[in-house]
């Protein structure tokens, strides 16, 4: 595994959060 600062794996963390919230928004307005 990569060694990243604390600060870019928090933001990726949360960029990857986000991403996954708005897609499955998206996922269930599409079945709905």
């Amino acid at each position: 595994m990569m060694r990243l600062p604390y600060r870019l794996s928090g933001l990726i963390a949360v960029g990857i959060l986000f991403y996954a919230s708005y897609g499955l928004s998206n996922w269930n307005r599409r079945v709905a």
